[in-house]
This record gives structure tokens, C-alpha cells and sequence, in this order.
């Protein structure tokens, strides 16, 4: 739990990453931004994206099947099927489950009662 004298901008030391503070305009009553309001839990693979999350310098082994620019980014990932499917193997002579993206369970608290 965040300190009730602080907020999620200097509890995550994010100041020390050199990146811009999404909660600039928080205040004392909004200190909980920005899980003070609805918002969605997305969680995937993410396989093909070309927002810059998987940059293309990144040295990898195999490299990553597909380039920031294409415009084809989902096909080029398929096409490199040969190269990504042994990673999804984990060990085993077969695709395993125990390679793919498995959530046991997820936790969410509401802190206090306020209408959002």
C-alpha cells in the first residue's frame, strides 16, 4: 500500500528513470491517480507490436521476426514461425503449455468506498 503522505509518482521512483510524471497534476485528494478511477487490466504476448515496446535493436537469439516499420508486423511474425515455435517448447519435443502466458489469479483492492 502507497504511503497516505505520498503517491504512486515518488512511492515508484520513477523520477530516477528520467521519464516525464504522468501525475504532475495530481493533488492531495487524487494521490491514488491514476487508480482512482474504471480502467482495464490488459494482459498479452503482445507478439508482432510496433509501438516501440520491442525495440528492433535489441540483440536477441533468435531475432525478432518482424520489423517497428512494417506494416505487415502480424505476418512477418508468423512467417518467422520456424525461428519463435522451439522457443514455445520450453524443453519439451512438442509445443508445451508450460511455455505459454499462464495468470494464476489477479487481486484488486478498493481502498474506500467512493462512487467513481
Amino acid at each position: 500500500m502507497v504511503d497516505p503522505d505520498s503517491n504512486f509518482w515518488k512511492f515508484g521512483r520513477f523520477a530516477d528513470l528520467n521519464v516525464d510524471n504522468s501525475w504532475v497534476l495530481v493533488t492531495e485528494s487524487t494521490k491514488t491517480a491514476s487508480f482512482n478511477q474504471l480502467m482495464y487490466l490488459i494482459m498479452n504476448v503482445a507478439v508482432g507490436v510496433t509501438n516501440g515496446f520491442f525495440t528492433d535493436e535489441v540483440p536477441a537469439n533468435p531475432p525478432k521476426p518482424w520489423n517497428n516499420q512494417s506494416p505487415t508486423a502480424f505476418l512477418d511474425f508468423w512467417n518467422g514461425v520456424d525461428s519463435w515455435l522451439p522457443t514455445w517448447q520450453n524443453g519439451e519435443d512438442r509445443i508445451s503449455e508450460s511455455a505459454a502466458m499462464q495468470v494464476d489469479y489477479i487481486k484488486v483492492w478498493k481502498m474506500f468506498n467512493q462512487e467513481i
